[in-house]
């Protein structure tokens, strides 16, 4: 991780090149190889939401050639803060236990907004990347996961690496 982080420091044209890749969550035309997840309308958070379209992933795995540890590499990209229900979900900042997936983590208090509006997308993600991961036939222990987002997207994103590694031992 901290290799990654240098890597963006010393060039110039990989680090637009991930904040581009951020920037794409916003945007409503899709790349080649990319998937959009929104949220699912049966969960409590999209239920509440007057736009639950809002909540908006974007999913890009690909081959990895010039990563001697990953042979796959996933990017995740979540919307941020865009509309008022989005801002109800930035202020909803009760600390509550972490209930995502199966994973036990007995300490871990998470922001409750962010937990409830990862949780109306995780069903979506973990579908796509399911799907996507067939096709390239690899270990979870030599796929790479990089999350983005800005606001709420950040939030989403740390969210959604804590989970996969924990669910399906992606490294992130």
């Amino acid at each position: 991780m901290a290799n990654f982080a240098g890597e963006l420091v010393q060039n110039r044209e990989r680090c637009f090149a991930e904040l581009r890749r951020a920037r794409r969550a916003y945007s409503r035309d899709l790349e080649r190889n990319e998937s959009e997840v929104l949220a699912d309308p049966t969960s409590a958070r999209a239920r509440q939401d007057t736009q639950p379209e809002q909540l908006r992933a974007l999913i890009q795995v690909c081959r990895c050639d010039d990563l001697p540890s990953a042979e796959v590499v996933i990017y995740l990209a979540f919307r941020g803060t865009v509309n008022q229900d989005n801002l109800v979900t930035d202020l909803y900042a009760e600390l509550v236990p972490w209930d995502i997936g199966d994973a036990v983590i007995s300490t871990a208090r998470v922001h409750r907004g962010f937990q409830d509006a990862y949780r109306a997308l995780r069903s979506g993600v973990l579908g796509r990347l399911d799907a996507d991961l067939a096709k390239f036939n690899v270990a979870a222990s030599r796929v790479l996961l990089r999350a983005t987002g800005h606001s709420l997207g950040g939030a989403l994103a740390m969210l959604a690496c804590l989970d996969l590694a924990t669910c399906r031992g992606f490294a992130a």
